[in-house]
């Protein structure tokens, strides 16, 4: 089982940094349906055990979040959980209000699902291209060299853009 969380990918090095507690697994988007929001069903897990699943079904309304009674886990500890993680990445904290306590959850499982569309999308095109970033683009905005990574490929781009953040070495496909 693969679980992307925000700040790290898995569970057991999640817990170790004292990072996120909330992530996603059997993570299904559908873009054929997805209209105003995404269209997607996945799996939640509270500090790497299953808790329920998430959803939404792509037509602009709120997540749909189910809480298996029998983990004993509360909506109200994973909306908690959430704020903590969304604030570990730099987010102000949503919990002042009602309102705002209902979006925690939403943003943190939003920011999942762009993990993992991001990842995917890396792992696609790193398999023939060179794909890099620099650090003044805008997050989630990748450039590729239509070549595949090689060395020469590598020294050419870093020549350029001496800043410039290999996305093939992060994603393990080199050579």
């Amino acid at each position: 089982m693969t679980t992307y969380a925000c700040g790290g990918r898995g569970w057991p090095r999640q817990r170790r940094c004292g990072m996120a507690r909330i992530s996603l697994s059997a993570i299904k988007i559908n873009k054929a349906f997805s209209q105003e929001t995404n269209c997607f069903r996945a799996n939640l897990h509270l500090d790497g055990v299953k808790v329920g699943t998430v959803e939404n079904d792509g037509h602009g309304g709120n997540d749909h979040v189910w809480v298996n009674p029998a983990s004993g886990v509360t909506l109200d500890a994973l909306i908690e959980a959430a704020d903590a993680d969304n604030t570990a990445r730099g987010e102000e904290s949503t919990l002042g209000d009602d309102l705002g306590r209902r979006f925690a959850l939403e943003i943190a499982v939003s920011n999942l699902l762009d993990r993992h569309e991001e990842e995917k999308f890396l792992k696609r095109h790193c398999k023939t291209k060179l794909v890099f970033r620099l650090p003044e683009d805008p997050v989630g905005e990748w450039r590729t060299m239509t070549k595949p990574y090689s060395e020469g490929c590598k020294a050419w781009v870093l020549a350029k853009y001496p800043n410039a953040i290999i996305a093939n070495e992060r994603v393990g496909l080199v050579g």
